[in-house]
């Protein structure tokens, strides 16, 4: 099993030095109200890009360089897929950008991010990238703008960030393979998992275990045997109940599950799930003793709904790992996804004394209404053996699932996601 090597590109240790005017100007200035004393004031950021690159630029607050104050402790980082780099080695630019925007109030923090932004200068860096080893890039001071109006100090370096790549054959509920992806979006493709998704009533809420048999067409058959019409016309009416996915290995062993314990339905009075009562899934995964108790154990809980944030449709979630993990600081997720446009579901540790933090995994997910084949990454520390990865793509499928199951109840849910007994025999 072998993962990409993706590299996240760091730039640390950012402050700024400006050139000051004559001394007898400063004098002028502070005995008048002083533009030096207002220029200490003004906040001043950098932001910085990848050219050439599709990746965003970001910004970092950019403080003025001190002997008690030299360098801050703020970094940005960049994380460079291998898909969109035709080479181990690739030469990029660094953008460096430094601006200054005045703060509303003098007397508090509050900053002015509309017309008073200002820039001071840009300046460039060309970076060789190493893919196959940690390296440094550069330690010291570039020119800013004109006749060295500015200079900012940068520290740049990499780390290797070795990811497993997964793409979905196809949409979780019509039960798809996954494959495992070598070497970029045009490698070997070799199939790992598949999935088997199902619709019916059943509970979970208690943690000591999952029962396979309940998941299976026996129990489905044994049900509708003994309360016929009735239940079917239940399972119609409840269609955002009892969804589940379970992922198998190439075997046919189940080693993950997402089950739906919370029922996505409608709020009093709204068409869609909202925030005073979301629907919610649990994410498990089996003992090691599995094969002798088949019991399984909680790993992750994602809850979902909808919500209108700013005028745009967003699907708001919030997910927290429940297994213990020692050496991180597990956080919990909250963030929302454009119900129009999709976007990525991403979890990153934080690290017990570190800045910033680590990835862990991402999925893509499509918006309301398009066909979605999730592409899943999975950092490589957090990954043994290929079935420590299942979770990941059970998570994967329940937060693709749940843009259909905050879908407004005025509209039909695809058949594949309706509950049919003849799928049972």
């Amino acid at each position: 099993m072998e993962p990409c090597q993706f590299l996240r590109l760091i730039v640390e240790s950012l402050s700024l030095k400006l050139q000051l005017p004559p001394t007898s100007s400063r004098s002028n200035d502070q005995a008048g109200g002083g533009e030096v004393e207002e220029q200490e004031q003004e906040p001043y950021f950098a932001t910085l890009q990848l050219l050439p690159s599709s990746l965003p630029s970001q910004t970092a607050l950019l403080p003025i360089f001190s002997d008690s104050n030299p360098f801050s402790s703020s970094k940005v980082i960049f994380h460079i897929d291998p898909c969109n780099v035709p080479h181990k080695v690739a030469s990029t630019t660094i953008k460096l950008s430094v601006h200054t925007r005045r703060k509303s109030n003098p007397s508090c923090n509050v900053i002015n991010v509309g017309g008073n932004k200002r820039r001071i200068g840009v300046g460039k860096l060309n970076v060789d990238l190493k893919w196959n080893e940690p390296a440094s890039y550069h330690i010291g001071w570039i020119a800013v703008g004109q006749n060295g109006k500015a200079m900012v100090h940068m520290v740049i370096r990499s780390e290797l960030d070795p990811r497993y790549v997964f793409q979905f054959d196809g949409e979780p509920e019509c039960n798809p393979v996954v494959y495992l992806v070598n070497g970029g979006s045009g490698g070997v493709r070799q199939p790992v998992f598949s999935c088997r998704f199902s619709c019916f009533r059943q509970s979970t809420e208690s943690n000591r275990g999952f029962p396979l048999d309940a998941i299976g067409k026996n129990i489905i058959n044994r049900k509708c045997g003994l309360f016929g019409n009735k239940i079917r016309k239940q399972f119609q009416r409840e269609q955002r109940k009892g969804w589940t996915v379970i992922i198998h290995d190439l075997s046919g062993s189940p080693i993950a599950v997402a089950s739906m314990i919370t029922p996505f339905v409608p709020s009093p009075g709204s068409n869609h799930v909202t925030e005073s009562n979301p629907g919610a899934w649990l994410i498990l995964r089996p003992t090691h003793s599995v094969l002798a108790s088949n019991e399984w154990v909680p790993w992750g809980r994602l809850s979902a709904w909808r919500k209108i944030i700013s005028g745009v449709d967003v699907l708001k979630y919030k997910f927290e790992i429940v297994m213990d993990q020692t050496t991180m600081k597990i956080p919990t997720v909250e963030s929302e996804l454009s119900i129009r446009k999709g976007g990525k579901f991403q979890i990153n540790l934080k690290e017990g004394g570190a800045h910033g933090q680590t990835f862990m995994m991402e999925s893509t997910i499509e918006g309301e209404g398009k066909v979605s084949r999730p592409t899943v990454q999975v950092g490589a520390k957090h990954v043994r053996t290929i079935s420590d990865s299942a979770v990941f793509i059970a998570l994967s499928a329940a937060i693709d699932l749940s843009m259909d199951a905050c879908g407004l109840f005025s509209k039909e849910l695809r058949k594949e996601l309706c509950y049919d007994d003849t799928k049972y025999g």
